[in-house]
């Protein structure tokens, strides 16, 4: 009886002191029985991969976005100016409602890209030959230039692979899903080419998952039905939550019969944030909300502190959702 009673209070004490908030965190239930929702399905760019600002910075030249900030340029201009560019394009498929992070329709020749229809070199040779043949296409030399290299970072494989990198916590929030009983897996819009790129160089984060499913090697993207039918074709969909930074990808996912988590982003360079601990506190009270409705004990939580900074990466061009 004593030595039962040690352990109640060693108990009371760890309860005490892991309940904390002390963001940005991963938090892990732990001592519970496994929840309902078993498979949490992670999009890849706007959460768990945002771009590592030094190359990307090194890629576009700090001298000429300078010398575009003295004319009156900014982040927001070349961004329009590069998607704009792609719509002048002529493509393959018709585009499917998928848009970019800040709400934009996404270019036809992205999408067709992201789905595997058209090679990465093919096409960044192709638009980059047609940003340098137009400049009528732009409000200055500088700004065809930095379109130009966006182009280069986007569709060259190596060059993006570059650019790209985990965002802070990222590793350790999969594994503490894993350790929470959870089957972790990836549903994203991205290329087959610099996806294999990428997944090689981050391998301690892509070996965590379970199942993958990307755009580029299935032939259709989010929003559609379809590339939502073939994440869930092994797994019950009402068992799954889906973690996204696009509004209309959450929708289709709901459509479908899962749970979402909207990864909200924030405002950056090119593309967006990532909310990693945003993500993590929503799902510690979706679970809070499912033992409720159960009638189950609260659970205690394990904090893991998340590395490095406390600031999260930038995303990535708005071109992988």
């Amino acid at each position: 009886m004593r030595a039962r009673l040690m352990r109640l209070t060693r108990f009371l004490i760890i309860a005490s002191i892991f309940c904390v908030d002390l963001p940005p965190t991963t938090a892990v239930a732990i001592g519970q029985p496994k929840p309902r929702s078993s498979t949490i399905i992670f999009d890849l760019g706007g959460v768990l991969l945002g771009v590592d600002n030094k190359a990307c910075a090194r890629e576009l030249g700090i001298t000429n976005f300078i010398s575009y900030k003295l004319r009156g340029g900014s982040p927001s201009t070349i961004k329009t100016a590069f998607f704009d560019a792609l719509n002048r394009l002529p493509s393959p498929i018709a585009t499917n409602g998928a848009r970019t992070p800040d709400g934009r329709p996404m270019p036809g020749i992205m999408c067709a890209w992201l789905m595997g229809a058209v090679p990465s070199r093919d096409l960044c040779q192709h638009v980059c030959k047609e940003i340098a043949d137009h400049p009528e296409w732009f409000s200055s030399a500088v700004e065809q230039l930095l379109v130009g290299k966006t182009a280069r970072m986007t569709f060259d494989p190596v060059r993006f692979a570059r650019t790209m990198k985990p965002v802070g916590g990222a590793v350790e929030f999969v594994r503490a899903c894993k350790a929470r009983g959870y089957r972790v897996a990836v549903l994203s819009n991205w290329d087959p080419e610099s996806f294999r790129l990428i997944a090689r160089k981050y391998h301690n984060l892509f070996c965590l998952f379970d199942d993958i499913t990307v755009s580029g090697d299935v032939g259709c993207m989010k929003p559609s039905p379809e590339i939502f039918e073939l994440a869930t074709q092994h797994v019950p969909a009402a068992s799954c939550i889906f973690i996204d930074d696009q509004k209309e990808n959450l929708a289709a996912a709901r459509a479908r019969g899962m749970k979402t988590i909207w990864c909200k982003p924030r405002s950056a360079l090119i593309g967006s944030k990532p909310n990693l601990p945003g993500v993590h506190k929503k799902l510690v009270r979706m679970e809070q909300e499912q033992q409720t409705t159960e009638q189950l004990p609260a659970p205690v939580y394990r904090l893991v502190q998340e590395p490095g900074t406390h600031e999260a990466q930038d995303a990535t061009t708005g071109s992988h959702a």
